[in-house]
């Protein structure tokens, strides 16, 4: 299960990911790779990253709009 939204997210803000990295105290090269869905970050970093952008858990894992519009999105279990 990777975190689709996470650059969206990020860019909205208008942050870099570098601000994000430091303001969770994760290495940038971490971060990195969540947002590049090359890795999933700890429940504990999930639970950080909605309260960094201010948004419901599962909102991390929506595709962007566009990408919702012409993919349907389908959680692995």
């Amino acid at each position: 299960m990777y975190l689709n939204n996470l650059k969206s997210l990020r860019l909205l803000r208008g942050a870099t990911q570098v601000e994000v990295a430091e303001a969770l105290n994760v290495a940038l090269a971490s971060y990195g790779r969540w947002e590049r869905m090359e890795s999933n970050p700890s429940l504990t970093h999930l639970v950080e990253l909605a309260q960094y952008f201010e948004v419901p858990i599962e909102e991390l894992f929506h595709a962007e709009e566009t990408d919702r519009l012409s993919t349907p999105f389908l959680l692995a279990g």
